[in-house]
């Protein structure tokens, strides 16, 4: 037996006449591309019970292979969010890298007990780091999306009656000089 290089690497399962796909990856110590559908299956339960039910996939593919484990997760992630995977019927993948639930298979019970399990957890400075890059360039999902009336009126009601410290209000009001304002009862209105 030759000594194998530890080599993560992302892959395709599907069952073409079902037209079920799972994409996912692998980085386990000492992994490599042969494992794959001969000493591992994945390690979603999902996919194992399409298997037992209608047997092995027809497509098993390595998609792609990397040189760390990081490269491959990122990967992974970014393909399936390109996908839509998790909201997309045809696709096994319940979460995207814990970022992202299908909804319609996660019921609010299981959502939760994630929620409860990562409350307290604190991230080395590393992984933020190399989450901050992760995120860099990317478009907040929200971003252009106006507030509802509820949503404001919400915002509205949580400020009302909290103080403000001398440094927010001298930011707020460095934030409108010089600029100006819609008419207001016949006003104008303009920032100091």
């Amino acid at each position: 037996m030759t000594d194998r290089i530890y080599t993560p690497f992302t892959y395709l399962i599907g069952w073409k006449d079902l037209n079920l796909w799972y994409y996912g990856v692998r980085f386990a110590r000492n992994c490599h591309p042969d494992d794959l559908w001969t000493t591992y299956f994945t390690s979603s339960k999902t996919v194992k019970q399409i298997r037992e039910e209608y047997g092995d996939p027809d497509v098993v593919e390595i998609r792609q292979t990397f040189n760390d484990s990081l490269q491959a997760r990122l990967w992974e992630e970014t393909v399936l969010r390109r996908i839509k995977a998790v909201r997309d019927r045809r696709w096994l993948n319940k979460s995207n890298c814990g970022k992202e639930f299908c909804n319609e298979q996660c019921s609010k019970e299981h959502r939760r007990k994630i929620s409860i399990s990562l409350k307290g957890s604190s991230f080395s400075e590393d992984h933020r780091k190399n989450l901050s890059e992760a995120m860099k360039g990317r478009v907040a999902p929200n971003k252009g999306v106006p507030h509802s009336e509820e949503t404001k009126s919400k915002i509205s009601k949580s400020l009302t009656g909290v103080p403000r410290s001398e440094e927010s209000r001298r930011k707020q009001a460095e934030t409108r000089t010089g600029k100006t304002y819609p008419k207001l009862n016949g006003m104008a209105l303009t920032g100091t």
